[in-house]
């Protein structure tokens, strides 16, 4: 049941699959932080920022943007700064299946500062431009 958590339950509980994340246990982190629910994403952010291994911070984006609330939207935008190209694809994919105006926003102003910053040779924005263009079309389809 997602969601169920509350106070320092959740706090223990997020912690504990954090450590497991830490050792490599990545797929059952994966669903166990979804079952915590919305209210595990400051925790998991917390996490994120804190964390040296670019996959565990993929699996915190990841988790994050499965919640698919707009809500966590300038999370991923911080994301799309990372170094490690997993973490910022991960971050575009949320963008592109969250899919809203404030999406939008954000992936046009993260390919203007990539143009600015020459990063990753043009990769960044060339995967930027794409998921602008398919977010686009998810939110013309009105999925």
């Amino acid at each position: 049941m997602r969601g169920t958590y509350d106070g320092e339950h959740l706090k223990d509980y997020v912690d504990h699959y954090v450590r497991l994340a830490k050792d490599g246990e990545l797929d059952d982190v994966y669903h166990s932080l979804i079952d915590a629910g919305a209210a595990a994403v400051p925790l998991l952010w917390e996490a994120y920022e804190r964390e040296a291994d670019p996959d565990v911070r993929v699996l915190f984006v990841e988790v994050i943007w499965e919640m698919r609330d707009e809500a966590v939207i300038p999370l991923l935008a911080q994301a799309l700064e990372d170094e490690a190209k997993e973490v910022w694809k991960a971050a575009l994919y949320g963008l592109v299946t969250i899919a809203c105006p404030e999406s939008c926003r954000v992936l046009e102003d993260a390919i203007g500062r990539a143009a600015e910053r020459k990063r990753d040779g043009g990769l960044f924005r060339e995967w930027a431009q794409e998921a602008l263009e398919q977010t686009r079309e998810q939110m013309a389809a009105g999925t």
